[in-house]
């Protein structure tokens, strides 16, 4: 993307100090970099709170360390406490006291471990996908050939996950891992590849015309006259007609 220059060859800054640049339709864009590193700088640090939350639940979970099956641990020690307060009980005949004892000892731990496992699941899940996003944001390919990093996250961030080593993997549309010359491929390698085999890359690739039966307008409608559109239109337009909106030269406004 050409920046904007003046006849001494300087670059041209806009009213709010960025510099400018120029897209391949021709609009003058302003590029503010600090807001950019700012947003960075918020998702990492989202990230790292996750991160710490993440290790305050495996310390909790430290006493069930080295025990490969919960559930049938708790049921062993079930069996274990209904055997001993049996026996306890046997010559009263208390089995209705027996199953209140053996409740009230295991409930709160089935409870609590339950309760655990969900909030793990939902903070991993939460910083599984902050990496993601930012992966796209910071991704020097979708920098260099896409016409969006938003657009590219909507159609293509199903195909990333992070395995239990913490990696980003990137799968194509049959779900395989794809692979590079050392494992698994890095992400702009994987996105590169899912790109390239999608129906939908001529809309997200710079430089390509989408036209014909495959460029529709979707289920926003046909736009002319100004190349503007308000953001609630254009989020109510599916991915593939978002692109293409702004493959077309459209700006959102607010």
């Amino acid at each position: 993307m050409p920046w904007k220059m003046d006849e001494n060859g300087n670059l041209v800054k806009g009213d709010d100090g960025n510099p400018i640049a120029i897209t391949e339709s021709g609009e003058e864009r302003s590029v503010d970099y600090a807001a950019m590193s700012r947003k960075l700088s918020e998702v990492n640090k989202e990230s790292a709170g996750r991160k710490e939350r993440i290790r305050e639940l495996e310390a909790q979970l430290k006493p069930l360390e080295g025990i490969d099956d919960v559930a049938a641990f708790i049921e062993a020690a079930r069996k274990n406490a209904e055997a001993v307060a049996a026996f306890d009980d046997k010559q009263r005949g208390a089995e209705e006291a027996v199953q209140a004892r053996i409740k009230a000892a295991t409930s709160p731990l089935e409870m609590k471990l339950a309760e655990l496992e969900a909030e793990r699941a939902s903070i991993r899940d939460q910083f599984h996908a902050s990496l993601i996003s930012s992966k796209f944001g910071t991704s020097k390919y979708v920098a260099e050939s896409l016409v969006s990093a938003g657009i590219a996250q909507e159609l293509f961030g199903k195909h990333f996950s992070v395995d239990e080593q913490g990696n980003l993997i990137g799968k194509d549309s049959a779900g395989n891992v794809i692979f590079g010359e050392n494992g698994p491929a890095d992400f702009d390698t994987a996105l590169s590849e899912i790109v390239k085999n999608s129906p939908h890359k001529a809309y997200v690739l710079k430089g390509s015309t989408a036209t014909g039966s495959g460029a529709s307008a979707g289920a926003g409608g046909n736009y002319t006259g100004a190349k503007t559109m308000r953001r609630p239109e254009f989020e109510k337009l599916d991915p593939v007609t978002r692109a293409l909106r702004i493959r077309e030269g459209y700006r959102v406004t607010d």
